[in-house]
């Protein structure tokens, strides 16, 4: 029994580590063609990059993660990775600031932009719906 009950405890201490991404959204000013101010939002499985002046979507991805990472892999969308082509990167999340640093990526346009950036929680303006 105290066995079930120390795996239990440790499963719900650590479930908010694995979910620290999912239904979040962060700011950052990135560099496509020159700087551009864009909101990472993070849903469930998927994760898509848009611009903060008019919303227009950028990049559509689907993606995993874990406690230190996430992998993403193109749905759609500007850049010229391949639909099969993941890309890997370690998140670090403190006082509302994601650093993310590349791991593994055979996409030059996608971790050209991502690594070595740090973004900022975003809660939202009532005004802007992406």
């Amino acid at each position: 029994m105290k066995k079930i009950s120390f795996l239990l405890l440790t499963f719900i201490a650590t479930s908010p580590l694995f979910a620290q991404l999912e239904n979040t959204r962060w700011k950052a000013t990135i560099t496509i063609d020159g700087p551009v101010n864009v909101i990472f939002d993070f849903k469930k499985d998927s994760a898509n990059i848009y611009t903060l002046a008019d919303s227009s979507l950028i990049e559509s991805m689907s993606y995993t993660h874990n406690d230190s990472s996430f992998t993403l892999m193109k749905n759609f969308g500007q850049s010229d990775c391949g639909e099969t082509e993941p890309g890997k990167y370690s998140f670090k999340i403190v006082d509302n600031k994601m650093q993310v640093k590349l791991i593994a990526d055979d996409c030059n346009d996608r971790s050209s932009v991502l690594d070595v950036t740090e973004w900022l929680v975003w809660k939202e303006p009532a005004a802007i719906h992406v």
